[in-house]
């Protein structure tokens, strides 16, 4: 039964010198932060382009001797504030972009500014399939709507929350085609879902972004309590929160109950007090730092069976 290391990233802006013959402070510990995964298959979020994406592939192996021969970038919808990507170990055998998918085709009202056909994802859901030992894992790259700089509003209120609810909405229904029976097959959904299940205190959030993927025991959070296993500081709002989520199907979260996500703090900026580990050198108050955002990592075994297709 094959094993294998996932981890996602969100570099919110994969660093890149205006002199791609450079490195910059920021790209190291970038990739400092990535090494220290140990991932077999890391998606990355805030990649401008393939350009950026191989820049950051060699500096890693300068800055860590980790070597990605697989890459996959197909460009979302929001190119400002980059695209989901992947590195990969293991063969890349099939890859999906849903950057079109619209709101009228997940059955959800669109933000007043938008129409029907507008698309839900603001960034994208990349869907990918790795391959190890002939067996395959399917997994769904996101990057969700982040609350607005100008208000940091997290309540039901929130439109960027209800868009976030849209693009859950989406994702579930693009496992609920492409699996016959969700719930007994093995599929991974992880990056920045932008949103949390509970408050900082670990109380139930009803209105929170992200009711459609765990409703009915959908997907499983491997991360853990946000009190403890927070993954990003918030500068505007001065909070610890967790939107870096590692949700996998029912199925795969009882194949591997003992599973752990670590949740590499290192490239934080100082800023953030709360992380209680060392820094990676050169790590400033505020900057340089490799990202707000914290890798998260896992390893977990899967069967690679009944990965049959529910829909088109």
């Amino acid at each position: 039964m094959p094993g294998i290391r996932l981890a996602s990233f969100d570099t919110e802006g994969l660093a890149l010198a205006a002199d791609r013959s450079r490195v910059t402070e920021r790209l190291i510990l970038q990739a400092l932060a990535v090494g220290e995964t140990a991932a077999d298959v890391v998606a990355l979020l805030g990649v401008a382009d393939t350009a950026a994406l191989d820049h950051f592939v060699d500096t890693l192996y300068t800055a860590t001797g980790r070597h990605y021969r697989h890459t996959l970038l197909l460009g979302g919808n929001d190119p400002e504030g980059g695209h989901p990507a992947l590195l990969a170990q293991v063969p890349i055998v099939h890859a999906r972009s849903h950057r079109t998918l619209s709101f009228a085709e997940v059955g959800r009202t669109p933000p007043h500014q938008f129409e029907p056909g507008a698309a839900v994802f603001s960034r994208d859901c990349l869907e990918v399939a790795v391959e190890r030992q002939g067996r395959t894992l399917s997994l769904f790259v996101c990057h969700f709507r982040a609350s607005s700089p100008a208000t940091g509003l997290v309540d039901d209120l929130d439109p960027e929350r209800q868009w976030r609810q849209a693009e859950a909405a989406a994702v579930r229904r693009i496992i609920e085609q492409r699996f016959a029976e969700p719930s007994t097959t093995e599929w991974v959904i992880l990056g920045n879902l932008a949103d949390q299940p509970e408050d900082e205190r670990g109380q139930p959030d009803p209105n929170h972004g992200l009711g459609p993927l765990f409703e009915d025991g959908f997907a499983v959070d491997l991360v853990g309590p946000v009190a403890t296993r927070w993954t990003c500081f918030d500068l505007r709002t001065n909070r610890y929160r967790r939107t870096d989520h590692l949700l996998v199907s029912p199925a795969l979260a009882r194949r591997n109950p003992l599973s752990r996500v670590d949740i590499i703090r290192a490239g934080l900026p100082w800023r953030a007090e709360r992380a209680a580990v060392g820094r990676y050198p050169r790590v400033g108050w505020l900057s340089p730092a490799a990202s707000w955002h914290c890798p998260i990592a896992a390893e977990i075994t899967y069967s690679g069976e009944g990965q049959e297709s529910g829909g088109k």
